[in-house]
């Protein structure tokens, strides 16, 4: 979403509904999150001056708003929750709250660099390096498994097949020796928007909040780019991308596109597909959300407003 009332910022989210009212808690969470950081197109004032605190702030009105609508039973938060993830932009710098599994990743254009082969100069290509700018909250994660058992509640561990491949992830139950969803929560996950039945469990709605300063396309001499390292995309994208693809493989799929010039609504499409086709490969009858967002940063900074040139 951009702000029609200052054009160097921009807002981006995924969410991720899991339950079986999932679709209705995530459509309600992002509406609600909506309202408080550009409700009628207008940045809040808190979201210009303490990105963090506002973002956070959404999160806390957006289950706010899914206890109350519990409440009137208009959808059924206490067993449904979404995983949640906000990306916020303004000029070059960028924020990202997540709670849950979804996942940010960027990639950063690497130096060109020139080796010595007897007495041939060799160029490579720019390398595109993946780094996760977001941590996905799974229950068995050391700090998230504490706080969980801290509440009483029992986190089993995963199960792994002979071959070392998971079977199960680690889940979350009210007590030890539960091993049923159905006793519940048996979630994988230990924060989300909704899921109130799990709260007694430790789970929380509190995203983590982190900061990086995007590192633009910087101009050689005669003004045209140069090859010097930049960041180059995001990719934001619930579990079912991340399921069968690295962070690093999501990348090396969409960097020739980013490097041919080509778009990031094709590269995004290629994405989602090569994700659709993994999963049918292990299941030919299942798959899970399939959410992903791909933005080329240097597109973005151009459409901010930053002065940047878009090359």
């Amino acid at each position: 979403m951009s702000y029609p009332d200052d054009s160097s910022a921009m807002l981006l989210s995924v969410l991720d509904g899991h339950g079986a009212d999932g679709s209705a808690v995530s459509s309600r969470a992002m509406t609600s999150i909506i309202a408080v950081l550009g409700g009628g197109g207008a940045e809040s004032k808190r979201l210009r001056e303490d990105p963090a605190a506002a973002l956070t702030a959404a999160f806390e009105a957006a289950q706010t708003q899914l206890v109350a609508a519990a409440l009137r039973k208009e959808l059924d938060a206490n067993h449904s929750g979404a995983c949640s993830l906000v990306a916020y932009v303004r000029e070059q710098t960028l924020w990202i709250a997540n709670a849950g599994d979804c996942a940010c990743v960027l990639a950063t254009a690497q130096a060109s660099t020139t080796t010595a082969s007897d007495t041939k100069a060799v160029q490579s290509g720019s390398r595109y390096v993946a780094r996760k700018l977001s941590m996905e909250h799974k229950v068995d994660e050391p700090n998230e498994k504490t706080r969980l058992e801290a509440s009483g509640a029992w986190v089993r561990p995963a199960v792994y097949e002979a071959n070392g491949e998971l079977s199960c992830p680690a889940r979350l139950y009210r007590c030890k020796g539960e091993d049923s969803r159905r006793l519940g929560p048996g979630l994988a996950i230990s924060r989300a928007l909704g899921d109130i039945d799990a709260v007694s469990c430790g789970l929380i709605f509190t995203p983590d909040v982190q900061k990086h300063t995007l590192q633009a396309i910087p101009a050689a001499a005669d003004g045209t780019p140069s090859d010097a390292e930049h960041d180059a995309f995001l990719i934001l994208a619930s579990d079912g991308v991340w399921e069968f693809l690295s962070a690093q493989a999501a990348c090396d799929l969409v960097a020739p596109i980013y490097a041919r010039g080509g778009t990031a609504a094709e590269a995004c499409k290629a994405l989602i597909e090569q994700a659709q086709q993994c999963w049918k490969a292990d299941d030919d009858e299942y798959s899970d959300d399939i959410t992903a967002i791909v933005v080329f940063i240097p597109a973005l900074l151009a459409a901010l407003g930053t002065g940047i040139p878009l090359f």
